[in-house]
């Protein structure tokens, strides 16, 4: 008989806590859990530390790479879309980002400002900057092939909502550039609505996606060191959520994410957002 999928959604610790006492009780001393309970360390850096001196880095490092192989990873991806872009993510997924088809998008938006006029011919220079042009502007690489997502739906929520604020962060950076107050952020917040859209992913693909240029060999492994030190903290502190972290871990996957393997959509409430910055 095929054991059921399990996903590990990690602010619903209640529900992997349990799967993760199977797979510590497999490497760790019978009382691990009660010295983690009975020293009540005061931060879950402290918790984690204590199972890896415990354990072994090497060992604890090889065993849950192993015991979490079969299991899958969802995440969260947060965006502010008009109703057409919605539709083609419902239709098409999640794609790599794509400057130069975001200029049409950018048009619609900033053309309903007064000063438009004269920062339209700004536009294709600033999307040039943050584009093709990315690594002798030094703003970064925007089009990086990839989809960023957070690990954390509450930290996504709470701790880098700017993309559900303002929608993808290069649109917030060319607005900033053109205008030099917060009215192009403004009318991006104005202009769509805000969505975390959630997929899961193989336990192993996550893996990568959380460390895409490997770990030093002397640390944890992204997705490790968080479940690893909410699970520990969790047995010394039992009413500790994950999602009171508010936790922004982040990762990126290899776009695109087909629209098959999108869980959910959410629209999100304005009102749990920030209030929009002063301008000026």
């Amino acid at each position: 008989m095929t054991r059921p999928l399990r996903i590990l959604d990690y602010d619903n610790i209640d529900e992997w806590s349990p799967w993760f006492d199977e797979i510590m009780g497999a490497i760790g001393p019978a009382d691990l859990i009660e010295r983690l309970h009975a020293t009540t360390p005061e931060y879950v850096e402290d918790a984690r530390a204590l199972v890896v001196s415990v354990v072994g880095l090497p060992a604890l490092i090889a065993h849950l790479q192993t015991a979490l192989a079969s299991y899958h990873v969802r995440v969260f991806h947060g965006t502010r879309v008009t109703d057409a872009e919605l539709g083609s993510i419902k239709q098409h997924g999640l794609r790599a980002l794509a400057l130069s088809e975001r200029r049409v998008g950018l048009v619609a938006v900033f053309s309903e400002h007064p000063e438009w006029p004269h920062k339209e011919p700004m536009l294709n220079r600033e999307i040039h900057r943050y584009g093709p042009g990315w690594e002798k502007a030094g703003t970064g690489k925007r089009e990086d092939d990839c989809v960023h997502v957070c690990l954390s739906r509450a930290g996504l929520l709470h701790g880098c909502n700017h993309y559900l604020m303002h929608g993808a962060e290069v649109d917030q950076h060319i607005a900033m550039m053109l205008f030099d107050d917060n009215s192009g952020l403004e009318l991006l917040t104005r202009a769509r609505k805000p969505y975390i859209v959630s997929f899961s992913a193989p336990y192993p693909d996550a893996a990568v996606a959380a460390n895409p240029y490997g770990f030093p060999s002397e640390d944890l492994p992204s997705l490790i060191n968080s479940f690893l030190g909410a699970w520990a903290y969790r047995k010394s502190h039992p009413k500790f959520t994950v999602v009171a972290q508010r936790d922004s871990i982040a990762l990126r996957f290899l776009a695109p994410i087909l629209a098959d393997r999108i869980e959910h959509i959410e629209l999100v409430d304005d009102a749990l957002l920030p209030k929009p910055r002063p301008r000026g």
